[in-house]
């Protein structure tokens, strides 16, 4: 339903990092906050100079913005499974607590503190050479569900559901999600099952040209919990219908993908 229903087992070997945990989203306290999210491109046999630019350039930058208050978070994901039709492999988040916040994002002050020179020789010649950024979605954060205890959801793992619901048929799609799918989600992160889920509107870019207006996001810190019971698991098959026709009749799931944290700054990790 909302799984991916196949992994191979030398995928599975080859992408399980140790030791790395996804700055939780988390709502503030007037319950908004922004996704920025950057999908990149990065030629073949060119992934590790990727992210060594990501880990050794434009972290200290973005632990440098965490620190000023700039931004909350920021990740960096491999695309494990991604549409057949995508034209990216990776993607970058930041994090941000107030809209107002995106505008001049990089200021001069946080080059002066994260970089020895204040001017960081060549970053966008090599970010250029090392990846194409293909574009750009900013997304804000409508309700979530965690582990007692944890400010937002989190895992080393995402399935991304994006979701496309008709003009007029929002507030029932965002019903279906809290009043239907966030119970169902809730049970899963506390029998261990799931580490987070979290539902999103997509804010920009809005139109036609966009085949997708909402996100929903499961979060898991093993792979193996992909290939668990879910959370209908345990329902009758008289209410699984029910659930699935409700949810069916307010969006549909344009696509889903699985995405990999490679490496962040900030949220929990701080």
């Amino acid at each position: 339903m909302r799984k991916l229903l196949f992994l191979t087992s030398a995928l599975l070997l080859l992408c399980i990092l140790d030791g790395i945990v996804q700055p939780a989203i988390a709502q503030t306290d007037d319950g908004t906050l922004y996704v920025q999210v950057d999908y990149m491109k990065v030629p073949e046999g060119g992934e590790d100079a990727y992210l060594a630019l990501e880990r050794d350039l434009w972290k200290p930058i973005h632990e440098e913005r965490v620190r000023q208050g700039i931004i909350t978070g920021w990740s960096v994901y491999s695309v494990l499974f991604g549409a057949s039709s995508a034209d990216y492999n990776f993607a970058t988040v930041n994090v941000f607590d107030d809209f107002a916040k995106l505008e001049n994002s990089y200021p001069q002050e946080v080059f002066e503190a994260a970089v020895p020179d204040g001017t960081p020789d060549g970053l966008m010649e090599r970010s250029v050479a090392a990846r194409e950024m293909v574009h750009t979605e900013l997304w804000h954060l409508i309700d979530t569900a965690q582990a007692e205890g944890e400010p937002g959801p989190s895992g080393r793992y995402l399935v991304l559901n994006y979701m496309h619901v008709p003009i007029g048929g929002e507030s029932e799609y965002v019903s279906v999600e809290q009043e239907v799918w966030k119970p169902l989600m809730q049970a899963q992160i506390d029998a261990g099952q799931m580490s987070g889920w979290g539902v999103y509107g997509l804010a920009f870019p809005g139109g036609k040209v966009t085949h997708y207006n909402f996100g929903a996001v499961d979060y898991y810190d093993e792979l193996g919990d992909l290939m668990g019971p879910g959370p209908l698991g345990n329902a009758t098959e008289d209410a699984v219908e029910q659930i699935m026709d409700r949810t069916n009749q307010a969006r549909t799931n344009y696509k889903s993908e699985l995405w990999q944290l490679i490496d962040s700054t900030g949220g929990s990790d701080e």
